[in-house]
């Protein structure tokens, strides 16, 4: 199956921002959780979190992804999982509408049988802009400045 990487990414991200620990996870305050999880992964002094675009994500392949964070300081390989975990997080709760567009995109990969075959994608980069608007407006109301690159 070939997943789009900052989805793999971001559900990594997103799992680890529910971790308590010993195995247990909370997700009854995802926001609360996934804030304080990129505010550690942010500078402390910074006024906002710098994220990689939508855009960007949205348009890297596995190859892409792993030549980006193999290649960056950490600081650097941390925009892009803080950018995927933000984009998981608007997939994931978006209402029943995009849970269940999340759910064909599963489907729809799993009926791909040829590695050179078109895969899905479950956003299109035309809509990044307008991802990325909504995202920023939402986390601004959890105490969240982004900033996209």
């Amino acid at each position: 199956m070939g997943v789009e990487p900052w989805l793999v990414e971001g559900t990594a991200e997103y799992f680890a921002a529910a971790h308590l620990s010993k195995g247990r996870f909370d997700f009854t305050e995802i926001e609360s959780h996934i804030r304080e999880h990129v505010r550690k992964l942010t500078p402390p002094k910074a006024q906002q979190v710098t994220t990689l675009s939508v855009s960007k994500l949205l348009r890297m392949s596995s190859r892409d992804w792993h030549t980006r964070t193999e290649n960056l300081p950490p600081g650097g390989a941390l925009q892009s999982y803080t950018s995927s975990l933000l984009l998981t997080h608007y997939a994931f709760h978006g209402g029943a509408e995009r849970r269940k567009e999340v759910r064909s995109y599963l489907e729809a990969l799993d009926k791909v049988s040829f590695v050179h075959k078109e895969k899905p994608r479950l956003f299109s980069p035309a809509d990044a802009m307008e991802i990325e608007s909504k995202i920023k407006t939402y986390w601004k109301l959890k105490g969240l400045r982004l900033g996209f690159q």
